[in-house]
């Protein structure tokens, strides 16, 4: 049989420790928070040219994006090919639409999709989504998505084989 281990109890003094200790180390952490903020000033005064080229490519890259997503749906719309060009993809994503009150009445009729007192639109988006339901005021929706691939130089690459 084994015995229950005494309880042990901080003192006084330990606990002053720890807190001598806590004051410590949170003002070494400010004093090398206000040291790091002096340090990276100067990096980014040092290094402003390159970081705005950064941030320029940046936007740039991000406008080229939107772009390609508009021109991605332009063709996927002419031809209805999910695949484009290479690095580029398109998804369907669907989507429900439905007449709310006309489900929140149905809902109430039926006693499904419901949170106690209220409707649920969550669940019964899922129950038409997954086909489990159907009704004539709702409808699955399918969009297409641009997918732009993540290493485009991959994908560019394996149409150059």
């Amino acid at each position: 049989m084994t015995t229950a281990a005494e309880p042990t109890f901080v003192t006084k003094e330990q606990l002053a420790e720890k807190v001598q200790l806590l004051a410590t180390l949170r003002a070494d952490a400010a004093a090398r928070a206000a040291s790091n903020s002096l340090l990276i000033a100067a990096f980014n005064a040092t290094h402003a040219e390159t970081l705005a080229e950064e941030r320029r490519l940046k936007a740039e890259a991000f406008r080229i994006e939107a772009e390609l997503r508009v021109d991605g749906l332009e063709v996927y719309g002419a031809t209805e090919g999910k695949h484009p060009c290479p690095g580029i993809d398109i998804d369907m994503t669907k989507s429900i639409v439905y007449d709310r009150q006309l489900a929140e009445a149905w809902s109430i009729e039926h006693d499904v999709a419901r949170i106690p007192s209220k409707f649920d639109e969550d669940a019964f988006t899922k129950l038409v989504k997954s086909k489990a339901l159907v009704v004539d005021f709702a409808k699955i929706e399918e969009n297409p998505k641009v997918t732009i691939a993540r290493d485009l130089e991959k994908a560019l690459a394996a149409v150059a084989k």
